[in-house]
């Protein structure tokens, strides 16, 4: 009679021949296209775009990469081949942090495929710092930088082989025109803006607004800033990079002081940073539609503080695929600051929605003037920000 030890070995190897089945079949279909682009089947994305765009960097590559946050789902490959006269491929992710984009980035530059980045960058995704963004799940860093842990998370997945199953008997519910674009289930109007505005000044609690301050550290965002931006750049002289400062709706910018001066000023940081080192790098232009304010305060094109609609994402696209007026001179003032204090400063002085200026804003705002009151250099930028308010 068969030992209970016959027995163990023979479900073992029951197991591992169901394990390697799964896997075989798992890597045959590959639904993630994480190996190769689907051939026999219609290809099913996920939306979940921090899994599905490893294998959109590889085999979707083209002339054109549109990357960046949320701001930049919209540029289909449709839009993009539109502005640009070129293929395109979309490998933006929704609230992402520069280290992802750029994880992102340097899977498609590998296939020697791109000629042109479009990459939009958002204060926000600087603000993550050097980390992955975690807190919709684990970032799965095993797609983008093999290791043992894509046979156990990927190929020996149950989820994958559901994936599989789905991908062989169902059609696929979008294709690459669609994935990821929100534009048609938004609205876009001024109340829309007005609403996000009055949502904001009740979010954000002091004990919020102290949680924030402790996560603002300029030099940590400089050095994320320089590695994961600058030094990837620098690394690919022949491809040409648009650096693009997207445009929010100038009431973004006011919110900053009700959350956290710092930010603000950070902000402007960036922006001085991104300056100088388009003006030395051969390679890179900057665009700043943050200072457009035909933009910036025409609420209508947003949906809230600072998602704005297809028709600017088009003119966006447009503009910088003509090369039509990026920033020219790096040195010259930087005219947001400006704009900004005088879009504020009347409604703090009584002659505009007293909504426009509360308690935090005002003081944000007296500490901007005294900035740009003395020279509005970046070198003090955050000196302003701990500044004594009047009264």
């Amino acid at each position: 009679m068969p030992s209970a030890r016959f027995y163990f070995r023979l479900w073992l190897m029951l197991l591992l021949a169901l394990l390697g089945l799964a896997g075989l079949a798992n890597f045959i279909v590959d639904p993630l296209q994480v190996f190769r682009r689907a051939s026999f089947f219609a290809p099913h994305f996920s939306e979940n775009q921090r899994y599905q765009i490893p294998g959109l960097a590889r085999h979707y590559a083209a002339p054109i990469v549109v990357l960046g946050t949320s701001h930049m789902e919209n540029a289909s490959p449709k839009e993009i081949a539109a502005a640009f006269g070129e293929p395109g491929v979309k490998l933006a992710i929704a609230g992402s942090s520069l280290t992802e984009q750029e994880l992102a980035l340097r899977l498609v530059l590998a296939t020697g495929k791109v000629k042109r980045v479009f990459w939009g960058l958002d204060y926000a995704a600087l603000a993550w710092g050097d980390r992955l963004v975690e807190e919709w799940g684990e970032f799965p860093i095993y797609l983008y930088e093999p290791d043992l842990r894509l046979v156990s998370r990927y190929l020996l997945s149950l989820q994958t082989l559901q994936d599989a199953r789905k991908a062989l008997t169902q059609a696929p519910a979008r294709g690459l025109e669609e994935l990821n674009v929100w534009w048609p289930q938004a609205t876009f109007s001024a109340e829309r803006v007005q609403a996000a505005w009055a949502a904001q000044e009740w979010r954000w609690t002091p004990e919020l607004r102290a949680k924030s301050a402790e996560q603002t550290v300029w030099p940590q965002f400089a050095a994320t800033l320089q590695r994961r931006v600058f030094e990837t750049i620098g690394q690919h002289p022949t491809v040409r990079f648009d650096l693009v400062l997207p445009p929010y709706s100038i009431l973004g910018y006011a919110n900053d002081f009700r959350i956290n001066d710092e930010w603000f000023f950070q902000r402007m940081l960036l922006r001085a940073a991104l300056r100088e080192f388009a003006a030395r790098q051969p390679n890179v232009r900057l665009w700043d539609f943050q200072t457009d304010l035909g933009l910036v305060t025409d609420f209508a094109r947003y949906k809230d503080l600072d998602h704005f609609d297809l028709p600017t994402l088009r003119q966006m696209l447009h503009r910088v695929a003509q090369d039509h007026d990026p920033v020219s001179d790096a040195r010259a003032p930087d005219p947001l600051p400006r704009q900004i204090a005088d879009f504020l400063r009347p409604h703090c002085q009584g002659r505009g929605e007293a909504a426009y200026c509360t308690r935090h804003i005002r003081c944000g705002v007296s500490r901007l003037e005294a900035w740009l009151e003395a020279g509005g250099t970046p070198e003090r930028a955050l000196e302003f920000a701990h500044r004594a308010c009047p009264g």
